[in-house]
């Protein structure tokens, strides 16, 4: 469920229907530190494991929604 190569965070978010769910000081967080090389407070950091843990979570309900109605 990762992102294309192509695919900027935001249209990432828009193809998976999460875009009402971002905290985006998250998304700024993650652009710091992967394309800023930038460290993060520690505060900060919890903010966006946060973030990614409840993405995660949605994702992984929508795909056990799905994969449940293939199979009947």
């Amino acid at each position: 469920m990762g992102r294309y190569l192509d695919e900027s965070i935001e249209d990432w978010l828009r193809r998976y229907e999460l875009t009402e769910m971002i905290d985006e000081k998250a998304i700024n967080i993650y652009r710091d530190v992967r394309y800023g090389e930038r460290e993060v407070k520690p505060d900060y950091k919890k903010r966006y494991f946060d973030q990614i843990n409840q993405l995660k979570s949605v994702l992984k309900d929508r795909y056990i929604t799905e994969s449940k109605k293939d199979t009947q």
